[in-house]
Formats: C-alpha cells, sequence, structure tokens
C-alpha cells in the first residue's frame, strides 16, 4: 500500500461501469474506486441515503472489516453482507491507514493562515501533491459532495459541519503550525 510522495498507489485498469455517478479514474487507486461504487450502489442505489453514513458511533466487526479490505486487496466484490455504512467505515480506516496524510502539511499551514479562494486553492493542491494524490483527493471530495446533497443528506442526517469535521481528523492528521509558514518574527 505504498504511496509515492504520500499518495496512494496506482493502478492501472480498463472501465467497464458504463455512466456510473462516479465514473472510473485511471490515476486513482482502483481499490478505492471500488469501495466509493459500492457505497453508492448498495442498497439498491440507496447507500449515501443511510443513516449515520461516515459518522456511526460503532465500528465495523473484524471480521467486516477483514472481508472489505481483502475484497479490495483482490480486486474482488465487496460481499453483499458488508453495509453501506460499515463500507464507509472501513473507508475512512483506509484513508487514515496511508503513511502519510492524503493532504499535505504545507496545504493545512497555508489554509491555517487564510482561506485561499477556489482557484488559488486548486493550484495550491496541484503544486503540493503527486498526480495520484491530487485525483485521489477530487475524486474524494466528489464522493463527499454527492455524500451531501440534498436528497441524501436528508437521509444521512449529515451535515457540512459534522463531514468536514470527520473529514479533518482523516486528512489532517499532523499538528497544524499555528502560525503556519511564518517566522517567530511573523514576516515571511
Amino acid at each position: 500500500r505504498g504511496r509515492e510522495g504520500g499518495g496512494p498507489k496506482e493502478e492501472p485498469g480498463e472501465d467497464d461501469r458504463g455512466g456510473d455517478p462516479f465514473e472510473f479514474v485511471p490515476i486513482v487507486p482502483l481499490e478505492l474506486q471500488n469501495l466509493v461504487q459500492y457505497i453508492a450502489k448498495s442498497n439498491g442505489g440507496r447507500g449515501l441515503r443511510m443513516p449515520n453514513l461516515v459518522i456511526s458511533p460503532s465500528y465495523p466487526s473484524f471480521e467486516t472489516i477483514e472481508v472489505t479490505r481483502e475484497a479490495m486487496d483482490t480486486d474482488s466484490a465487496i460481499p453483499a453482507s458488508v453495509g453501506p455504512v460499515d463500507a464507509s467505515l472501513v473507508l475512512l480506516m483506509y484513508l487514515t491507514s496511508f503513511p502519510e496524510p492524503l493532504l499535505p502539511k504545507q496545504v493545512a499551514d497555508v489554509c491555517s493562515l487564510c482561506v485561499p479562494d477556489s482557484m488559488a486553492s486548486l493550484d495550491l493542491l496541484r503544486n503540493s501533491m503527486s498526480k495520484t494524490s491530487y485525483g485521489t483527493f477530487l475524486y474524494l471530495m466528489k464522493f463527499f459532495r454527492d455524500v451531501l446533497k440534498k436528497g441524501n443528506a436528508k437521509g444521512n442526517g449529515l451535515t457540512v459541519e459534522v463531514l468536514s469535521a470527520t473529514l479533518a481528523s482523516v486528512f489532517l492528521t499532523y499538528e497544524i503550525a499555528s502560525t503556519g509558514p511564518l517566522s517567530q518574527e511573523g514576516t515571511l
């Protein structure tokens, strides 16, 4: 599960999924895409609407984690016995298992000083991340935006605030500098 420059491994492959809402992206790890697809499609396509998605108060069983990870590692189908809520928690566990956080520390340090506009944010990410990490981050953000869509959020109970706090604990697993990249004197 190594990552070049802190990003997930790249997986080659061909797509046979057609017009799925989460279309295959060659640079994003296949195991991650398969898990996201599973969550979205489970329960008859209502997986994103499941209560406690991503925020369940309990962890999946060890067996659920093992069979899900085995399916991810071998590019096999995730067993139907794994519910979307458990799969979403395995997704968070997978993201926190990386040797380095997906979001680089220097990005978090800049954002602790100011919130760049959307174009500056994309430039900051693109220039601070490997191509695989950048593509993976954008793919995940699309997934989490879909989780927050009105029809889905009504069922899953998530708000922007709750999801952002949850994702901060996944993407920002290091101490963020209180003054960002400034010197002790407070100047660049």
